[in-house]
């Protein structure tokens, strides 16, 4: 979510000021890099919590296998 704010600011700002035409070229060149850039830190925390979601279910099944026993 706070990415989602960010690049709207970004685009913000990017699009009230009047830029030289190079200058916009540029700056569309970072937003595009800083979104592509988000996603992948957005795709990474979902495999992570995935992932931490699956060991914390495989650690819970021992604990009530071992609890059984």
């Amino acid at each position: 979510m706070a990415t989602v704010q960010v690049l709207s600011l970004m685009a913000t700002f990017i699009y009230t000021k009047e830029r030289s035409p190079q200058y916009l070229v540029f700056e569309e060149k970072v937003l595009q890099a800083f979104t592509v850039f988000a996603k992948l830190l957005s795709c990474f925390f979902r495999v992570f919590i995935v992932k931490n979601q699956a060991k914390l279910r495989l650690d819970f099944a021992i604990t009530t296998q071992n609890q059984s026993l």
